[in-house]
């Protein structure tokens, strides 16, 4: 887990607990970094369904604007 803040060190005189709470605390800001780039790529996900559904829907006027000029 390089790269965060809060890298467990120290000897092993320290106190268990506090070592405990630090690797949990660094845990907690990975968790946290990992949502917010899970936020961002169903953002990414939702932007792209929405323009496939433009697209779709331009393909389809299209289509029936061909088809309707076919009956003339």
């Amino acid at each position: 887990m390089s790269g965060y803040p809060g890298h467990i060190s120290g000897s092993i005189k320290e106190e268990p607990l506090k070592r405990i709470a630090d690797a949990l605390e660094v845990m907690a800001q990975a968790m946290q970094d990992s949502v917010k780039q899970q936020e961002k790529i169903v953002q990414i996900m939702q932007d792209s369904v929405k323009k496939q559904e433009e697209i779709a829907k331009e393909i389809t006027e299209v289509s029936q604007s061909a088809y309707c000029r076919q009956d003339r």
